[in-house]
């Protein structure tokens, strides 16, 4: 014979978050997508450098381009 289990509610599922729409970039894929665009390749390898020296090698794309931005008019 079954138990009665009584007036129990089905036990609700959660829906999984949505997936990002954008993803970390190593420096490598953002400066080689930065090539396309901006035809100053010795400015894009020294900043490609800087990232590297400073351990930041993967990061959203919005922040190394503000990065960029940042490091093209940086007095030297």
């Amino acid at each position: 014979m079954a138990k009665n289990q009584g007036n129990t509610a089905p036990a609700t599922v959660e829906t999984p978050a949505s997936a990002p729409e954008t993803f970390p970039k190593t420096v490598d894929e953002f400066c080689a997508e930065l090539s396309v665009s901006e035809k100053r390749v010795e400015l894009i390898y020294a900043f490609s450098q800087d990232e590297k020296n400073n351990g930041r090698v993967k990061d959203m794309a919005e922040n190394y381009r503000s990065r960029f931005e940042a490091f093209a008019t940086k007095p030297v």
